[in-house]
């Protein structure tokens, strides 16, 4: 069996080891950037960089620190960290939750454990910009 909370806890502790390697300088020039993008430039980027995004994430703390590739778009790839972080919290909390329960239920019990979570999941509120107020992907750039 799948032990969900040792993931969970260290997709957590990944979420903020990438939180804390933004200053606030670079959250705020981040947010300049994004506001530039707007959100479905962010997306079109997240999309097109979708190999280095997940190379960022795959590598360890030192290699992304070292590797050159990382330089130019490094408080884009901490923030896609985070988001992923999100995403990943969003569908494994739930479902580590309902696994427990299905094991101890009848099948047709099941079907509503496996309905509550899949309903956790799609009513998990996203969000976007992880740093407090005004999120840059609905503020105008004046």
């Amino acid at each position: 069996m799948i032990n969900y909370h040792h993931y969970i806890n260290g997709i957590r502790e990944q979420k903020t080891y990438y939180s804390e390697q933004l200053s606030s300088n670079q959250i705020r020039g981040l947010k300049d950037d994004i506001m530039d993008l707007g959100y479905k430039g962010w997306i079109s980027w997240q999309t097109e960089e979708h190999v280095l995004i997940s190379d960022f994430l795959s590598s360890t703390a030192s290699r992304a620190e070292k590797l050159k590739k990382f330089q130019q778009y490094r408080s884009r790839l901490h923030l896609s960290g985070i988001q992923k972080c999100d995403e990943a919290l969003a569908l494994l909390v739930p479902l580590s939750q309902t696994i427990f329960t299905i094991q101890t239920s009848t099948p047709r019990e099941i079907v509503n454990e496996a309905s509550d979570c899949f309903w956790d999941i799609i009513e998990n509120e996203k969000r976007p910009w992880p740093f407090g107020e005004n999120c840059p992907f609905i503020l105008k750039k004046k």
